[in-house]
């Protein structure tokens, strides 16, 4: 059961606290799954997360228009389940269109992995359905102006070659979605402890899953310049937006650069599938964008 925090009492307080101490104008409702909010089960309450959001949005909207709420965290399995919920709450959180980034645990692509390791993960959808699941979940966000931030893992106890094209081939069906996909190792605590440092090192050795690294980074790069414009919603004056959005886009291309140059080499240094399939990634790879006009400017702050 989830436990979740009354808003009277509790919430409105540090909403309070954050605006008239804290100086803050973008709260955000933090939880860990705030589609879940006041659910007594695997099933959303959307009546709960509906009440609060209208609650917490009238209270920010009393201090001014320029204040706003948003969340930061999801999964892919509740968006699926419950979509009119999800646009409901985004008409307040994203008012008038405005993009607010929102984090994704996806871990994997393989089912076998997410049945050996997560099962509830999916609920209440099969293992074997979650592909499907994530990638229409992160398409019913982007259609109400969310910027997913999805973390995959890597090095996962058990985990095969199979199991990585798994999560190669969901990344491939990510490719038209506003996602960045995070690829994270999985590092035992064992080697921590002997202070190994060497798992992502192998991973990178292993043309596989140096594949998937790549692949999902230059993915993020993309979509982090898409949408530099959050980086400096907020900043009034127009010279240093201007200035920090230049600097941001440059760094990020030039890492998204220093990525392409890499993915090429190794289409020198293998043949075969894996040589065709980095082809492709690498002729796609954005690593110029246009600054000269703005885009819809877009943002997300501190906790309540």
């Amino acid at each position: 059961m989830i436990r979740s925090f009354p808003f009277e009492g509790h919430i409105d307080r540090e909403i309070k606290l954050n605006i008239e101490v804290g100086g803050f104008k973008e709260i955000t409702l933090h939880s860990e799954e705030f589609f879940r909010y006041g659910a007594k089960g695997i099933e959303p309450n959307p009546d709960k997360v509906l009440d609060l959001t209208v609650k917490a949005y009238k209270l920010v909207k009393s201090y001014g228009d320029d204040y706003e709420i948003t969340t930061d965290f999801t999964t892919a399995a509740v968006v699926k389940y419950a979509p009119k919920m999800v646009k409901e709450v985004s008409e307040y959180m994203n008012e008038g269109g405005t993009w607010h980034f929102i984090e994704m645990g996806i871990e994997t692509g393989s089912p076998r992995l997410l049945r050996l390791l997560m099962a509830g993960k999916a609920l209440p959808y099969k293992p074997e359905q979650y592909p499907d699941v994530v990638e229409e979940a992160i398409g019913i966000l982007n259609d109400n102006y969310w910027v997913v931030v999805g973390t995959m893992i890597l090095n996962l106890p058990g985990e095969t070659d199979d199991d990585v094209v798994k999560s190669l081939e969901l990344l491939d069906r990510l490719k038209k979605l506003r996602v960045l996909t995070f690829p994270l190792p999985f590092i035992p605590m064992g080697a921590l402890r002997k202070r190994d440092f060497t798992v992502l090192d192998k991973m990178l050795d292993d043309p596989l899953r140096r594949e998937f690294i790549l692949k999902a980074l230059i993915k993020s790069f993309e979509e982090a310049i898409a949408f530099s414009d959050l980086i400096v919603r907020k900043v009034e004056n127009f010279i240093v937006k201007r200035l920090i959005k230049y600097i941001a886009i440059g760094s990020f291309n030039l890492v998204l650069k220093r990525y392409k140059e890499k993915l090429g080499s190794l289409v020198e240094q293998y043949g075969g599938e894996f040589r065709e399939r980095l082809k492709e990634e690498v002729s796609r790879a954005v690593i110029t964008v246009r600054i000269d006009k703005d885009s819809d400017e877009q943002s997300s702050d501190n906790s309540a």
